[in-house]
């Protein structure tokens, strides 16, 4: 069950925990490098989602940004063996919480076109597809759709 998770704010003391995750994650992580630069950036919304003590682990975590009344979330990730027990849309809700607070009116993301898991997650949440970037994954080489969403 979702609730069993709890959702802070990211803090440069979880970028380990989170630089361990993006390769059991993702095909083409993000480095150690580029999600520290998420925070000297100023990223406006850097949540994790872990577990109930006293385990505490790392569940997820996700990273936006917003600017104006745009917003983008650049990563979501949930760890293998807390997929499909609702950490993915606690994050996303969360996060769409927080910038809807910031003024933000509409937000983006891309999804791998395979990734019919996220897509059907994204697509409940109420993120509609608005475009598709050719080629924008490389490991493998795949196309985003761009998905946005708005606050009802």
């Amino acid at each position: 069950m979702a609730d069993r998770f709890r959702i802070r704010p990211a803090t440069v003391g979880d970028l380990p925990a989170i630089a361990m995750a993006e390769p059991i994650c993702f095909s083409d992580p993000w480095s150690a490098t580029a999600l520290r630069e998420l925070f000297q950036t100023g990223t406006s919304t850097a949540l994790v989602a872990s577990d109930d003590p006293p385990a505490n682990r790392l569940a997820g975590y996700l990273f936006a940004r917003a600017i104006g009344d745009e917003a983008e979330i650049l990563n979501v990730a949930v760890l293998p063996e807390f997929r499909r027990l609702g950490v993915g849309r606690q994050l996303i809700a969360v996060a769409l919480d927080r910038l809807v607070g910031q003024g933000v009116r509409k937000v983006f993301l891309e999804v791998r076109e395979s990734n019919d898991p996220a897509r059907g997650l994204y697509a409940g949440l109420g993120f509609r597809p608005v475009g598709m970037r050719p080629d924008y994954y490389r490991k493998p080489r795949e196309h985003a759709l761009v998905l946005a969403w708005a606050p009802a």
